[in-house]
């Protein structure tokens, strides 16, 4: 709505003039809020029936029974541990499938390294996981 003050008087974009002092804020209609929060309470209820129960990381992963390692050498350290798990993902995706071979997922997950000279020599361990859904 375009409006120009003229005082106290607004004139509206229909040439109707209203005089401010008059006007008072709109109370906001009971039912209305009330029947607002029905619908957010109905809305959270359906969410919360149709979502699955948080069951934790314990019951959510099947791990195979033993390590699994893969080596890698480089100059540094940090490159050494990123080729090492590369290869490890890499043989476990090779061995078990795609769903075995995600670092982030496998258990008990740790790198051993040694330097040798100029050369870091890094072990990757861990022992494979994937996610069930239940």
């Amino acid at each position: 709505m375009q409006e120009r003050a003229a005082g106290s008087w607004r004139i509206g974009f229909n040439g109707v003039a209203t005089n401010q002092d008059t006007l008072k804020p709109k109370e906001p209609d009971p039912v209305s809020t009330l029947s607002k929060m029905i619908k957010i309470g109905g809305f959270l209820a359906v969410a919360l029936a149709v979502s699955p129960p948080f069951t934790g990381d314990a019951n959510a992963y099947a791990c195979k029974g033993v390590q699994y390692s893969s080596s890698a050498t480089k100059t540094f350290e940090y490159q050494a541990k990123a080729d090492a798990r590369k290869k490890w993902e890499h043989a476990m995706r090779n061995e078990f499938g795609l769903e075995w071979s995600v670092w982030t997922s496998a258990e008990n997950a740790s790198f051993e390294c040694h330097n040798t000279g100029t050369r870091t020599t890094c072990l990757a361990l861990a022992r494979p996981c994937k996610y069930v859904v239940q």
